[in-house]
């Protein structure tokens, strides 16, 4: 009797100190998910998201729409080198099973009324065009594409301020803006990745 005693005793505890660490397995993975801004099911699928910055560092100019790919192709830089533009390399790849993917971007925009963004394809042809950016709310990065396994795809994010041919000091001068990139595959796996302009 007293030996299924300790057997139960034993049972018990050993049931308790397996589920607690599977808790803190689970709450682990958990944060460091959340620490690397990948869902679960991305880490699992393996799913990335990568942003580059090309042509940072330079505070924003206001430029005309119409010069935005001649200051992309210059480096985002004028011709007396103030910052015409802001460029990221975004790279997404796919680790895992052929998906479908869909990304958005969620500016948070802080002393800026007329920021505007546009991507770029890998070839530098127009693959979203002048959108003006909207402070909270998720933007198209494009259409859907597919990537099937070990394949990835590039696009080139370019930021600019519109002209509008008056001092444009008070709404837009010393503004700092941050973005969300979130890339959704069709099996529900997420990632997501961040950069700013004030590093």
């Amino acid at each position: 009797m007293k030996e299924k005693k300790s057997l139960l005793v034993l049972s018990i505890l050993s049931t308790i100190v397996l589920l607690l660490g599977a808790t803190f397995s689970y709450y682990r993975v958990a944060a460091v998910s959340n620490e690397d801004a990948v869902s679960l099911e991305a880490a699992k699928l393996g799913l990335s998201v990568d942003i580059t910055p090309l042509y940072t560092g330079k505070e924003l100019i206001p430029m005309d729409d119409v010069d935005v790919m001649k200051g992309y192709l210059h480096s985002c830089v004028d011709d007396n080198e103030y910052g015409a533009c802001q460029a990221y390399e975004i790279t997404v790849k796919n680790d895992g099973a052929a998906s479908t993917f869909t990304g958005s971007i969620n500016f948070t925009v802080s002393d800026i009324l007329h920021l505007k963004y546009m991507i770029l394809d890998s070839e530098d042809k127009e693959y979203v065009s002048s959108t003006s950016v909207s402070s909270g709310t998720d933007q198209s990065l494009g259409e859907s594409f597919s990537l099937a396994e070990n394949e990835s795809k590039t696009f080139k994010l370019v930021i600019w301020l519109t002209n509008f041919e008056y001092d444009q000091n008070i709404e837009d001068g010393g503004g700092i803006f941050s973005a969300l990139v979130t890339y959704s595959s069709s099996s529900g796996s997420r990632v997501t990745g961040t950069f700013s302009n004030n590093g």
